[in-house]
């Protein structure tokens, strides 16, 4: 999810859970009915979603009585609740992983060429279904390989293994912008460089047992084909980006990133006026700024600390919030500090050596991805609870099953 959309990133999460988009289609094919209540919430600039109205969306029952909707409407909701709940319960399983790597990577060599924005468009929704199934299936996969595996999982698992892959370069890799589905997202894209690419190998460290071991397999296999739909999905959205600004172009607007602040509609009609996208971009940005200059919560001491190692390693560096971040890491190693894992973290990989934040878990984008490039992230906690400070030196070891946070000298 963008936890920062603008305009137009809205109105495209809008079209992936509209009737007859790629949740829709995905969860029909599964024998699920889903339909899709707006769950999305904005509130200076920040996305929320509505837990109640999403649950409905499954769920039907749990928005309705039976005095209000009459026993026709009461009745039909209830077997739709009852259907989903028994199939998300027993009978959820998409198609098979080595399927949908298959279609990620005929996706990935697809061209675009003589493709409008349009037909671009239509291209990466049919994409998103094969992401959205990915996803699924390894979130089952990777979650039965943890109850197996027990606590020491993440140090067994360690980076995800990647498909066999053609030559990426050679598809622009190095033009690729972004790190998901964000289109306004034109940082620099992250990934591990070839030579970091994990391959299928005995695991490093001793596992015994065989079905343990093929549990650790199946994890780094899945966990790779989810990192391999990511790096698809920028393509794509690079591509998708391209043909937008020739949109742009052809309206003659003053800046091509001003159609961040149109909505699809508007833009798919062309009918775009850059005075209200000025208006939008500088609310937008209002927003942000309010967003950047706020510290993490400070929670009390008191509180109980729960240390959660969803990347290992170990790293040193001044512990600075997010609008610290530019001026520290000029001169000094960065640890950031943080609230949430949202997937825009991913674009200041570069600043930093660690990350601790107080809400995430092991199959977030963010720790995925800093599983990939070598990013120690430890959650669960805030300095406070731990007699820190920003600024503080600090040291982050999530190699072990206990994970340490320790103040360091400067």
């Amino acid at each position: 999810m963008v936890p920062h959309p603008t305009p137009l990133m809205l109105s495209l999460l809008h079209s992936f859970y509209a009737d007859n988009g790629p949740v829709e289609r995905v969860y029909a094919r599964l024998g699920i009915s889903f339909n899709f209540q707006d769950f999305f919430v904005v509130q200076q600039g920040e996305l929320f979603i509505d837990r109640k109205k999403e649950l409905a969306s499954f769920f039907p029952l749990t928005s309705v009585s039976l005095r209000k909707a009459g026993a026709k409407t009461f009745l039909k909701h209830l077997w739709i609740t009852l259907n989903n709940g028994v199939r998300l319960t027993f009978f959820f399983k998409t198609r098979p992983l080595d399927e949908l790597t298959y279609e990620l990577l005929t996706a990935v060599t697809k061209s675009a060429d003589g493709e409008d924005f349009s037909g671009c468009l239509r291209q990466f929704l049919l994409l998103y279904e094969t992401i959205i199934e990915v996803n699924i299936q390894t979130d089952r996969i990777v979650k039965k390989s943890l109850a197996l595996l027990g606590k020491d999982a993440l140090s067994h698992i360690g980076k995800p293994i990647l498909p066999s892959l053609p030559n990426l370069e050679s598809l622009g890799m190095h033009t690729w912008l972004g790190n998901g589905i964000d289109i306004a997202d034109e940082h620099p894209f992250v990934h591990s460089n070839s030579a970091e690419v994990p391959v299928a190998k005995e695991n490093e460290k001793p596992c015994t047992m065989p079905h343990h071991k093929a549990a650790i397999t199946a994890a780094q296999r899945a966990l790779g084909v989810r990192e391999f739909g990511r790096w698809v999905t920028v393509r794509w959205v690079t591509i998708l980006r391209g043909k937008l600004f020739a949109i742009a172009d052809r309206l003659q607007l003053s800046s091509p990133q001003l159609l961040y602040f149109a909505t699809l509609e508007e833009i798919l009609a062309e009918r775009v006026h850059e005075e209200v996208c000025k208006e939008r971009k500088v609310t937008y940005e209002q927003h942000f700024q309010s967003r950047k200059s706020q510290s993490p919560s400070a929670s009390s001491t008191k509180e109980k600390i729960s240390l959660k190692n969803v990347s290992p390693g170990n790293a040193r560096g001044v512990l600075c919030s997010l609008d610290q971040l530019e001026k520290f890491s000029k001169q000094r190693d960065c640890i950031l500090c943080t609230d949430q894992l949202t997937p825009d973290l991913v674009t200041v990989f570069p600043l930093i050596k660690g990350i601790l934040s107080l809400h995430g878990g092991i199959l977030s984008h963010v720790a995925i991805v800093a599983r990939e490039v070598g990013i120690p992230v430890i959650c669960g906690v805030t300095p406070s609870q731990l007699g820190l400070t920003l600024g503080d030196e600090v040291v982050l070891d999530s190699s072990k099953t206990n994970s340490i946070i320790t103040k360091g000298r400067e």
